[in-house]
């Protein structure tokens, strides 16, 4: 099981993705008063649902380039690997829509948007494996 997070320093976005079905859904929207309470509520997700991955969106400046937020991702997401053991894959958040597919929380439709971002990216690579392999 995979999750997606859309990660703020107040409230973080959350969803599942199920590469076998590739079905996404929505979690409710984590809210921390610090990093330490982000980071519980992450690891408990995790091993509550038994995650096998994390995604996060790394939000780059238009030239590519890291500012203030993305900085602090990376951080936040090096201690998320601490503390559950799984690395955090970043995903450029840059040209992501989020679209009202998946309600009206802003922070869960980012959520959703990067889980199936990741499924699409792991169909890719798992096709272009097989394909080699042929």
């Amino acid at each position: 099981m995979l999750l997606a997070l859309d990660l703020g320093r107040r409230r973080t976005g959350a969803a599942l993705g199920d590469r076998q079905s590739d079905f996404v859904f929505a979690l409710s929207t984590i809210r921390a008063q610090n990093d330490d309470d982000l980071l519980e509520a992450v690891f408990q997700c995790v091993h509550q649902r038994k995650i096998t991955e994390i995604v996060a969106g790394l939000p780059r400046l238009l030239d590519g380039s890291e500012g203030e937020q993305a900085q602090w991702i990376r951080g936040i997401s090096t201690a998320i690997k601490a503390r559950t053991g799984i690395p955090v894959q970043l995903i450029d958040e840059r040209y992501t829509s989020y679209g009202a597919a998946h309600g009206s929380d802003p922070d869960a439709k980012a959520a959703c948007s990067l889980a199936e971002i990741a499924l699409k990216i792991g169909d890719h690579y798992s096709m272009k494996r097989n394909h080699k392999k042929r």
